[in-house]
């Protein structure tokens, strides 16, 4: 493969992600590390926004039990209606 060809392999890759064409086995394999690295990242940061997402949404029906009494019909609807919004439907 010509140094062009690999350039614009490269060049192609989808979101700007380098690929490793015709190298050695550990350099192939320390891409695939780096790639796993930052896959591993991402879905820690992932799970840590879900995790605080589900509290707030949680914290917000806990809410409306222990304060049902004292709503107003208004207040209620208002409450019920910011906590499902939060939560997706699928």
């Amino acid at each position: 493969m010509s140094v062009s060809a690999v350039h614009d392999a490269r060049a192609s890759s989808p979101q700007g992600f380098s690929m490793v064409v015709n190298g050695t086995e550990a350099a192939k394999r320390a891409h695939l590390e780096k790639g796993i690295q930052k896959l591993a990242a991402a879905l820690g940061q992932l799970e840590g926004r879900v995790s605080r997402y589900a509290r707030d949404v949680g914290d917000q029906k806990a809410h409306i039990r222990e304060n049902k009494g004292d709503m107003d019909h208004i207040e209620k609807i208002a409450a019920r209606e910011s906590a499902e919004t939060k939560t997706p439907r699928y």
